[in-house]
């Protein structure tokens, strides 16, 4: 079984369900393969402890999550769907299956404004696919997002 990462924000968007969609620059699952979820960990007097969870161990450095092995994984994904289109295809829907959300932005006493966010992120944008671009800038690099690549769209869920 191969793995998966997420940024932190989005691996915690990933286990309450707030994320279903991710969209990578390469093709790398099939519709149907079962992946497991890479986070930091650390092994300590024999007991397992995971960074993205309640318990911090301040003293202990974390293993790099991108050499965790399966059997320390809590968390496994499906892929239901995978399809190649253009980044800026992107629907307000799919936006929100990334992981992007309304906030409602109160302007004056009487005037509010939607506006979107993401996980981890304090900025606040006036569309789903800016909020959306600026993420798949921070992951991909700056200026990914105006450059328009086909990607993969995998759809997903927890099992």
């Amino acid at each position: 079984m191969r793995g998966i990462c997420f940024k932190d924000e989005m691996f915690e968007a990933v286990i309450h369900g707030r994320k279903t969609v991710t969209r990578r620059m390469n093709r790398r699952y099939n519709k149907g393969e079962i992946l497991y979820l890479k986070e930091p960990y650390v092994i300590d007097d024999g007991f397992i402890f995971y960074k993205y969870s309640s318990v911090y161990l301040c003293d202990k450095r974390w293993k790099n999550k991108l050499f965790m092995p399966e059997r320390y994984a809590r968390y496994r994904i499906e892929i239901t769907d995978v399809r190649e289109e253009r980044l800026h295809d992107i629907t307000d829907d799919e936006c929100f299956k990334e992981g992007v959300y309304k906030v409602i932005h109160r302007i004056f006493c009487d005037i509010s404004e939607t506006l979107y966010s993401v996980s981890g992120h304090f900025d606040l944008f006036t569309t789903p696919q800016l909020a959306f671009a600026c993420l798949f800038d921070e992951i991909n690099g700056a200026g990914t997002w105006d450059s328009n690549p086909v990607v993969t769209r995998y759809e997903f869920k927890l099992i």
